[in-house]
């Protein structure tokens, strides 16, 4: 299930989502990612590495995570906006985009 909040309780709000992934889904892509890479000098993963490395999701979680970041920096330091950075599940999304930005 996905984070689903309303903005119109919230006057003036602007909700962004970034589809981040749950703990479970980065431990797994960061899971097979490693795999590949540490496999990288075998003839079979060699030819076809780039697609694996796509298949992992692993580039796709770092993608969202640095759109996130930068969103909130470019909010937060123009002064165009106050930022609260929220996780569904208040896990890993939270710190992880806060700290980038």
């Amino acid at each position: 299930m996905e984070a689903y909040e309303d903005p119109s309780y919230y006057k003036g709000t602007v909700i962004h989502f970034y589809d981040i992934g749950d703990e479970e889904r980065l431990t797994k892509s960061y899971r097979r990612i490693c795999k590949y890479a540490n496999n990288y000098h075998k003839q079979a993963y060699h030819k076809r590495f780039t697609a694996k490395v796509i298949k992992s999701e692993w580039l796709a979680h770092v993608g969202n995570a640095l759109q996130a970041a930068s969103k909130i920096q470019e909010l937060a330091t123009l002064g165009q906006a106050d930022v609260l950075v929220y996780c569904k599940n208040g896990q890993l999304g939270s710190p992880v985009v806060a700290s980038l930005a």
